[in-house]
């Protein structure tokens, strides 16, 4: 088979995409994997690293209120659409997948225009607008929460819960622990971009451990925006912590946290 994924911009759209990807080649290694998304997103990083091949269209999104970037968006998007018709012609692939994100809006359109057979990934309780609108176009809709199934055409739904990665199963407790300290170990982390508020919640919360600061370890990925800003607020407190912009080996960062004398 030939297998397009459609989707990005942040880990949380992206690596269900991966786990998809990863199960079509452990069923038959000689599946052809194509992944689409942006050149800001982070799958340019990500993908390549994966071992996957990957292609950028040009889209931009339309969440939140109207302004010059929503215009910018609209004018661009007939660009992306003939973008993607011609991916998929040349391409031909035996079914196209979106995962989220607004790169997958013109893929998975264009897929129904030329009558390719489409899945949509919804990861999330409540969709966001791209899958919202892609329901009505795709052929199938698999959901992680019962309580999404409202939010799409009925007769669509297959509930399948969130692709996990492998590594999550079979990660090496021992991997990456040598360095480890002795005490608590508190993962934080609100998605590939971070999450502004966790961020701030967090160094609001850092006076709270002056106390413990020996007695804790701290793992915390912020996203590309606030790193600088969480990293100074650690350093004046003399929190001991590793501060990463974006986190790769997540799996061994979720081993790091989980044994007994640990919290996440």
């Amino acid at each position: 088979m030939r297998v397009v994924i459609a989707g990005g911009g942040t880990g949380g759209h992206l690596y269900p995409g991966i786990s998809i990807a990863r199960e079509f080649l452990k069923r038959d290694p000689s599946t052809g994997i194509l992944f689409v998304g942006t050149e800001r997103g982070v799958e340019r990083h990500i993908i390549p690293r994966e071992g996957f091949n990957l292609k950028s269209i040009s889209v931009g999104g339309l969440k939140g209120k109207f302004s010059l970037r929503t215009v910018l968006s609209l004018f661009i998007l007939p660009i992306g659409i003939i973008q993607s018709l011609l991916l998929l012609r040349n391409y031909r692939p035996d079914i196209v997948i979106g995962v989220g994100g607004y790169v997958a809006g013109p893929l998975v359109f264009s897929s129904f225009l030329l009558g390719i057979p489409s899945v949509i990934q919804e990861q999330n309780l409540f969709p966001g607008i791209t899958n919202r609108i892609l329901g009505r176009f795709v052929d199938k809709i698999a959901v992680s929460f019962q309580g999404s199934v409202g939010y799409f055409p009925k007769g669509k739904i297959c509930f399948t819960g969130n692709p996990v990665r492998s590594e999550f199963f079979k990660v090496d407790p021992g991997k990456g622990m040598k360095k480890r300290r002795s005490g608590f170990t508190l993962l934080v982390f609100g998605g590939s971009r971070g999450a502004h508020k966790i961020n701030l919640s967090m160094v609001e919360a850092l006076d709270l451990f002056s106390d413990v600061k020996d007695e804790i370890y701290i793992i915390h990925q912020t996203g590309e925006e606030d790193f600088s800003f969480v990293k100074g607020e650690y350093s004046k407190r003399g929190i001991p912590a590793e501060i990463r912009p974006f986190i790769i080996d997540m799996a061994n960062n979720y081993r790091k946290a989980e044994d007994r004398k640990s919290v996440v």
